[in-house]
């Protein structure tokens, strides 16, 4: 032992006393080996579960060098929230299995004597967005609208008032007036304006929810005939998995007959999900395996992608409102038409939009099982609080000049324009076959995020930042909508819009920045002045 001290006090010695007191490497490590996104349970609880950040490919969330964000749109989805009726019934249907045994279950359901559920089908806040805990939908709102004020403030003169646009429904509502709080803090109140566009048939194509329903065909998956005509409210395969469950829930409780099935595990594994908005965690997540976890993500990414994404029939239409009316206010720039687009909506109206813009189809995709390496996850795509954000970028192409180095040091600060925008007064639509789609200025750029990740687009990514170029986005976009017309797919009436035109006719009132009444029961859709419509 001794000789040891000696030689390693000789070496020191010898090499100095800073080679001898610092070590090759530090603990903690400067990056971490522990990549553990995918044992992380937000990756797998869907589009019931609390928002998480989109799994990118690497690129920096920053502006890139050298250039600015001069305009932004974004479509967002309503926070955390309770689950809708339908689905508490479906939800309560499997759990009452095992309530009469409370008090005597064991193993992976021992949990259960002593839980009490969070929702009952008649409760006041069935479909409301979640008010307390870790993952509350409200201050999920609140908080991004605080993050993109640091982020996008730039946009706003600090005078002008600033339209949001929300869906006519109640959450959708509470989301882009806490998403404004949040953005606008004390200003909000006579700085921005509610604009709630209902979801409607009447609306037309004037609409952030389209109504779309192509008779006898909804999807172009592998579905059961019962399953084609339209989208049912649960997915229609069964995965092995869920029969092994619901085998192992049965076998440690042998002798209460709970008669589990494999179509009642989707459905108590929802109450995780839900649970986690509204109180912050859920015994429910320890109940099922790793394998059960990916194979209800996989369900419900399927659900999705046959019903709202890629494969569902009505996809084209419904996406190509929004990314058209987008396109056309990137052309027009922030002198011509909004500085800043905020829009809130469903988790389905974000979907078509993704599936046209391509980064998430996959060529051969199969729901009728449990598959690995596709780009299509519904848990990336639209969790609780999802939201794509396009931003307009103005580039210098010099990464040395002055302000791209002040940004790169200063990025959270120093995303800014020149001098702040100023907001046109109401706009004028160009009209659909417009030439301002052309987008002829060279150093402009598009650079999409889902989630807080940048997603290049294919073919369409050779801007800084992996962004495209305008001009060239303006043909992706026909490329992706080429052919599709919204009026004739979905039967639009002569008597509705037939174009969207919001983003340009909008009101600048306050009126409906707060709720004057108080909140209805079971609060669902909302005509434009903010009021209760009954649901048929």
């Amino acid at each position: 032992m001794k000789v040891e001290i000696g030689v390693s006090l000789a070496l020191a010695s010898l090499m100095g006393v800073e080679a001898f007191s610092e070590p090759f490497y530090t603990n903690p490590k400067p990056y971490s080996q522990d990549m553990l996104d995918n044992y992380n349970l937000l990756k797998y609880t869907t589009w019931m579960g609390p928002w998480s950040q989109r799994r990118g490919v690497g690129l920096n969330r920053d502006t890139p060098l050298g250039c600015k964000v001069d305009q932004v749109a974004m479509l967002h989805r309503h926070g955390e929230r309770y689950p809708d009726k339908y689905a508490v019934v479906d939800m309560n249907e499997a759990l009452d299995k095992l309530t009469p045994h409370k008090g005597k279950l064991k193993g992976d359901l021992e949990f259960l004597n002593y839980w009490v559920p969070f929702i009952t089908p008649d409760g006041g806040l069935v479909a409301q967005e979640s008010t307390v805990g870790a993952y509350s939908g409200l201050l999920d709102a609140y908080n991004r609208g605080t993050m993109y004020r640091a982020r996008y403030g730039h946009l706003w003169d600090q005078e002008s008032i600033v339209p949001i646009f929300t869906s006519g429904y109640e959450r959708i509502v509470q989301t882009g007036r806490h998403f404004g709080e949040g953005f606008f803090g004390f200003n909000y109140t006579d700085s921005a304006a509610i604009n709630i566009i209902p979801e409607v048939a009447s609306q037309g194509a004037d609409s952030l929810v389209p109504v779309c329903h192509i008779p006898n065909n909804a999807t172009v998956c592998d579905v059961p005939e019962s399953a084609r005509a339209k989208s049912p409210d649960n997915p229609p395969w069964k995965y092995e998995e869920f029969g092994r469950a619901a085998a192992r829930f049965n076998r440690a409780n042998k002798g209460l007959s709970l008669n589990v099935t494999a179509d009642d595990i989707p459905q108590l594994m929802s109450f995780a999900a839900f649970e986690l908005n509204v109180r912050g965690s859920s015994p429910w997540a320890k109940a099922f395996t790793s394998e059960e976890w990916i194979a209800f993500e996989y369900l419900q990414s399927s659900y999705y992608n046959c019903y709202y994404g890629n494969f569902a029939t009505n996809t084209p239409a419904r996406g190509s409102l929004y990314l058209n009316a987008t396109r056309v206010l990137l052309n027009q720039g922030p002198e011509n038409s909004l500085p800043m687009a905020w829009s809130f909506a469903h988790d389905i109206n974000i979907t078509p939009v993704v599936a046209l813009l391509g980064f998430a189809t996959d060529k051969h995709y199969d729901p009728t099982k449990v598959t690995f390496g596709n780009k299509w996850d519904v848990t990336d795509i639209t969790p609780q609080g999802a939201h794509i954000v396009f931003e307009r970028l103005v580039c210098s192409g010099d990464e040395d000049d002055e302000y791209a180095l002040l940004a790169e040091e200063f990025p959270a600060s120093f995303n800014v324009s020149d001098t702040n925008a100023t907001y046109a007064s109401n706009a004028t639509y160009p009209g659909v076959n417009s030439s301002i789609h052309t987008g002829v200025k060279e150093n402009i750029y598009v650079r999409v995020v889902l989630n807080e990740a940048v997603a290049p687009l294919p073919g369409c990514d050779s801007g800084p930042g992996k962004s495209c170029k305008l001009s060239d986005f303006s043909k992706l976009v026909d490329k992706a909508i080429a052919g599709v017309d919204f009026v004739k797919t979905c039967n639009v009436s002569a008597d509705a819009p037939q174009y969207l035109s919001f983003f340009w006719d909008y009101n600048t009132t306050n009126s409906l920045n707060y709720d004057t009444n108080p909140i209805p029961y079971q609060a669902g859709l909302l005509n434009a002045e903010g009021n209760p419509i009954q649901e048929s």
